[in-house]
């Protein structure tokens, strides 16, 4: 299992561990976000600590609607004692876990200020 806390801002947030191909680590608190549909998103300089590989560069559409290109790179994200591949995506925001890397898991979000977040593998 997976826990995390609703912040003032009632968005969900859950702590990950991302690790790099030579075994770098680093831990990030990542914000829910169920319209994402991908892996994660981390910024540049998180990427560049981690010594992550560049896997492709795609287009993406955000909330607003607009378009625009992001790298992604190759990951390895710890998910309920589990380290499974990622594709992570740079953009210089609060991380995002998206649905992609919450494929398999049941989410309980009590949005509330300090509620509890849970993703449990179903």
């Amino acid at each position: 299992m997976i826990a995390g806390t609703v912040k003032t801002n009632l968005e969900a947030v859950v702590s990950i561990s991302v690790h790099g191909p030579d075994n770098s680590r680093l831990e990030v608190e990542a914000t829910i976000d169920t319209g994402f549909n991908g892996y994660l998103t981390l910024p540049r300089n998180a990427i560049s600590e981690l010594g992550l590989h560049s896997n492709m560069r795609h287009e993406v559409v955000l909330g607003d609607g607009s378009r625009q290109f992001v790298d992604v790179f190759d990951g390895l994200v710890e998910l309920g004692g589990e380290t499974v591949a990622a594709l992570v995506e740079s953009a210089e925001i609060q991380p995002l876990v998206g649905m992609a890397l919450m494929r398999g898991y049941g989410l309980h979000i009590e949005v509330v200020r300090g509620g509890t977040v849970r993703l449990e593998p179903l």
